[in-house]
């Protein structure tokens, strides 16, 4: 029985291992780790890139690295260079010392500081780089830098350009690739419309300077990446490709189709998330109740010997007077009295500690933004909440006017862009702006009805969450950079670092304080009222703060000029915000839309990928 007892949970951690590893992906000899890409379109329809290529190379690899060029869109590729990155510059990594490689014809001539290029299966679509890494490099850097001749679409209403930086059957993860696609001729950014498809984690963007931005974070082996922009023909005016079509309106359509599709396999992908995870905890929790079983059957097997051998002995020592205790009862009662006293002196800690009262003269810290916040309060879980968050902390902060009107008898807001340097903003506030001031309002202004009524519109829900997911993969980029969490995770469990675990209990400690000071309101100054309501969504208390600021605000607060969202009239529609909030429950009803498609959508249309018409 014993020797049962002590080999049932091996046997069960042996099953909740295979359990674990069954999903495990095969290793593969080298990856990258990061890739920007920086290219530009010129007059003459060509393209001029430089790839920054960072490869992780595993301690059975060794020889060649392969780089896929695609080339199928461009009438030719020329003046093909490799460099290796010496000495990286860590704020920009264009500005990083570099030395040149050699090129050979011949695979025989690889060796070390040298490269090879090579036609692909198909020679017209494929060039083949080479790159010799020695065996001891784990990793390295490169540079490559090319020219695409005739690489831009010219057709009657639009130009187009199609590429593949990330082609079908590469088969190397991919940790995180940035792009930033310029042109030669600036344009008006309401003109240009940029979509990649293929990886799930894919986004595409258009900054204010005109550069389209197009990022991708962990991509898988099996993943892809297309690019289509659409942009003036003004832009390439010099440009050769000349096709007599009508084509913008078929390709803007298309990408819509593409986008619904990505969509249907980021949620089967999500589901198929929950389910492991699901499978691991059922495992997990059945391991850890049968070991503690068996601890309790051995603890008990245990006691009985224990106390078996006890009686034994009681049988052959001399009977204690009644009225003069034992030896072992002098010691059981004095270990009841140190019991007793430590006791006490605990609960009186823990009650001297309640009534100590914490005081906050500012934010714990106000360097990362409210949807930041939002992941490490939340275990890197996002809300619909962090966005309009985020709207608000953009008014706070001055890039935003905010007023409010009256309709029909209710309020709602007008938000009005600001000018600002492009650069100011983090990539997620950006994209926000981009998303709500330039696709649903007039590229300035834009309503909290207008996106409310673009949250709840059944034609645009599966647009909305598709962009509500990549304003996520942003957010949580962001907040990497702090590095609230370990870098692994045991069974999808995020263990926070030092510093993460203390802004937790600071901002555990501020929530408290602040549901404390929402009982004297005019303790505190309006102006840090107003920094406090934006991180009051993730902290989960907006709405009882905004409650005890309305028992003791009036429209005295309208001649303040230094406050935005507690000035009179635009605190009097303060329910607003938490209406946009709740607008956001398009993405339980979308989920559910999408879900009864799911079986429809089988796998990504591949055999549909050539756009050039």
């Amino acid at each position: 029985m014993k020797r049962v007892i002590s080999i049932f949970p091996i046997m069960l951690v042996i099953v909740l291992l295979a359990a674990l590893t069954v999903y495990a992906d095969t290793p593969i000899k080298y990856s990258i780790s990061d890739w920007h890409i920086h290219a530009i379109v010129n007059l003459d329809g060509s393209m001029e890139v430089k790839e920054y290529i960072t490869y992780e190379i595993s301690q059975e690899h060794e020889g060649l690295v392969r780089r896929d060029i695609d080339i199928s869109r461009a009438s030719y590729m020329e003046e093909l260079k490799v460099f290796e990155v010496t000495e990286a510059d860590p704020e920009d990594i264009t500005k990083s010392k570099v030395e040149p490689y050699t090129p050979v014809d011949k695979s025989e001539e690889l060796g070390e500081g040298t490269y090879m290029l090579k036609a692909g299966s198909n020679a017209d679509e494929i060039q083949e780089v080479y790159i010799y890494i020695p065996e001891d490099v784990r990793e390295r850097t490169f540079v490559l830098s090319y020219k695409l001749l005739d690489f831009a679409f010219v057709y009657n209403d639009t130009a187009a350009i199609f590429w593949s930086p990330v082609m079908p059957g590469y088969g190397n993860g991919i940790e995180s690739i940035d792009m930033r696609l310029t042109f030669s001729k600036r344009v008006g950014i309401e003109t240009i419309h940029s979509f990649v498809y293929g990886a799930l984690d894919g986004a595409s963007q258009v900054l204010e300077d005109g550069t389209i931005n197009i990022t991708g974070y962990k991509v898988q082996p099996e993943e892809f990446m297309d690019i289509t922009v659409l942009f003036p023909k003004s832009a390439v005016n010099e440009g050769r490709k000349l096709i007599n079509n009508d084509v913008m309106q078929k390709v803007l359509e298309e990408e819509q189709t593409k986008m619904e599709e990505m969509e249907l396999l980021r949620e089967k992908r999500e589901q198929e998330r929950r389910f492991r995870t699901t499978v691991a905890i059922v495992v997990g929790a059945a391991a850890l109740l049968v070991v503690g079983l068996c601890g309790c059957l051995l603890f008990i097997r245990q006691r009985r010997i224990r106390k078996d051998k006890e009686k034994a002995e009681e049988v052959s020592e001399p009977i204690p007077s009644r009225h003069e205790p034992s030896n072992k009862g002098r010691q059981l009662l004095h270990e009841i009295g140190n019991r007793s006293r430590d006791g006490l002196n605990r609960i009186t800690a823990k009650l001297s500690n309640k009534k100590e009262k914490m005081v906050f003269d500012d934010l714990p810290a106000d360097y990362y933004t409210p949807a930041e916040l939002s992941v490490l309060l939340h275990r890197r879980r996002i809300k619909a909440g962090d966005v309009i968050a985020t709207l608000m902390d953009l008014v706070r902060k001055g890039y935003v006017d905010l007023k409010t009107v009256e309709t029909d008898g209710a309020k709602h807001y007008v938000f009005k862009l600001k000018d600002f340097e492009p650069n100011s903003l983090k990539a997620h506030e950006e994209y926000l702006v981009n998303w709500f001031f330039k696709d649903i309002g007039d590229g300035t202004e834009v309503t909290s009805q207008a996106i409310k009524q673009a949250a709840w519109a059944s034609d645009a829900a599966g647009v909305f969450s598709t962009k509500f997911i990549i304003w996520k993969k942003l957010v949580l980029n962001q907040a990497q950079r702090w590095r609230f969490y370990e870098s692994e995770s045991v069974l999808w469990w995020h263990k926070r670092t030092e510093f993460g675990n203390k802004h937790y209990k600071d901002w555990r400690d501020f929530r408290e304080f602040l549901k404390a000071a929402s009982n004297e309101v005019n303790s505190i100054p309006l102006g840090k009222w107003e920094r406090y309501l934006v991180y009051a969504f993730p902290l989960g208390i907006a709405g009882r703060l905004a409650q005890a600021l309305e028992m003791v605000l009036n429209n005295d607060t309208a001649d303040d000029d230094q406050l935005t969202i507690l000035a009179g009239s635009n605190f009097t529609a303060f329910g607003e915000w938490l209406d946009l909030v709740n607008s956001f429950g398009f993405l339980r009803s979308a989920t559910t839309r999408l879900m009864k498609r799911i079986s429809s959508v089988y796998q990504m249309t591949v055999n549909k990928r050539d756009r050039t018409m």
